[in-house]
């Protein structure tokens, strides 16, 4: 099983991303805010994670930009009438606090909107998301603790530049062109681990 797929994202359409991981280049389908999240990111080094689907002899590859996200299509698929392609589509359409209030309120007209949903799949959608409500819940907080967590490893990050901008200093080097260098390093998704590799990484490219 494929859980997650990092390499060169080379070509990307409405409904597919392209990744080469080096001699393989795999097609994934994506729901349209991961096309609109990569729309810019053409040739740079990226990540999804994978739902893995098996068909009989078919298999397809599903890619999101979080956990929270595969686990949120995992679960809706589950649903009773909802295979992956509707699946997608609903995710192309709601986030998980959407759906959650939608069912809530069991507002079938706004699921309706959501191409190949007529009335009947959209309460049937309603009623097995309010009769698995705990389950989305879980869903829900665990996408807002990512995302916690995501804001957290950025204000981290921001202090780990300033340190090396200063260590870069001292040894001569100007800002500018240290900043610069920064951004190419973390283009390539290089990720060194403490402060002396990033100088190191840094001094290479500057």
């Amino acid at each position: 099983m494929i859980s997650k797929i990092s390499g060169k994202l080379t070509r990307i359409s409405i409904q597919f991303v392209y990744i080469d991981t080096g001699g393989v280049e795999y097609e994934i389908l994506v729901p349209l805010n991961v096309v609109e999240t990569l729309q810019n990111q053409i040739s740079k080094k990226i990540q999804l994670y994978i739902y893995h689907h098996f068909q009989g002899e078919e298999q397809k590859l599903y890619g999101f930009l979080d956990i929270s996200q595969r686990e949120l299509f995992k679960t809706i698929i589950q649903l009773k009438g909802i295979g992956p392609t509707l699946g997608l589509s609903i995710l192309s359409h709601l986030n998980t606090q959407q759906l959650l209030e939608i069912c809530e309120k069991k507002e079938s007209q706004k699921l309706m909107k959501i191409p190949r949903i007529g009335k009947s799949i959209a309460e049937e959608i309603i009623f097995e998301v309010n009769q698995k409500k705990k389950k989305f819940l879980k869903l829900l907080t665990d996408a807002k603790l990512d995302v916690k967590k995501e804001k957290t490893s950025k204000q981290m990050s921001e202090e780990l530049k300033e340190d090396i901008i200063q260590a870069l200093k001292t040894l001569g080097y100007k800002e500018p062109a240290t900043k610069k260098a920064l951004e190419k390093i973390e283009n390539d998704n290089i990720q060194p681990n403490s402060l002396s590799e990033w100088v190191k990484e840094v001094l290479k490219v500057i």
